[in-house]
């Protein structure tokens, strides 16, 4: 009988055994680690290339910036009149080419003479093709004075050169100037100055 007595004791046992082994397994297991959910990127949904804009009414011309005293080199004004003096706070006259200058983003010089008996304008914008053609148009009698797409006007006692180069509408204006030859180093001091 000692022998029946043992065997129900020894299956409980080795059932509390397996069941212990097993909740210490349990333990030693490494939980696998946790990745980070990969971030979802808003989409953009795709509509086919995107129009151009519109163009401007008035199309707007690039700016011109440079000085005067650069624009015009000191040596091309003393050859032309060593008493011409550079008015830095000058206002173009209404209508004027140099006023249009300003007005589409140019710039325009003014030199004086000392005695006041007359002076020397240079103004340069750059204009669209369509406004370089009318500016061309309205310039005057074209001369290769100037080695460029140059213009000469003498009228009211002043002689203007009109040149186009690139994009650039050049007009340089002075009572110094009978004919295009009077204005060409004026003129090609400026075509330096920009290129």
């Amino acid at each position: 009988m000692p022998v029946a007595s043992r065997i129900p004791l020894r299956r409980p046992a080795v059932a509390l055994v397996a069941a212990l082994a097993a909740l210490a397994l349990a333990g030693c297991v490494e939980t696998p680690p946790t990745l980070p959910s990969p971030t979802v990127e808003p989409s953009i949904p795709v509509t086919g290339p995107t129009p151009a804009p519109e163009p401007d009414a008035t199309p707007t011309a690039a700016p011109v910036r440079i000085a005067c005293g650069r624009l015009v080199a000191a040596d091309a004004v003393y050859d032309l009149n060593p008493n011409l003096l550079l008015l830095e706070d000058w206002t173009p006259a209404s209508g004027s080419a140099a006023a249009a200058a300003v007005a589409a983003d140019g710039v325009a010089c003014h030199w004086m003479l000392e005695s006041g008996a007359g002076a020397l304008d240079v103004s340069v914008a750059a204009l669209d093709a369509a406004d370089l053609d009318r500016r061309r148009d309205a310039a005057g009698e074209a001369t290769d004075a100037f080695g460029a797409d140059g213009y000469f006007s003498p009228a009211g006692g002043r002689g203007t050169a009109t040149v186009i180069s690139g994009a650039h509408w050049i007009v340089v204006e002075s009572e110094l100037f009978g004919g295009p030859g009077d204005a060409a180093g004026v003129v090609a001091s400026v075509l330096d100055a920009l290129s």
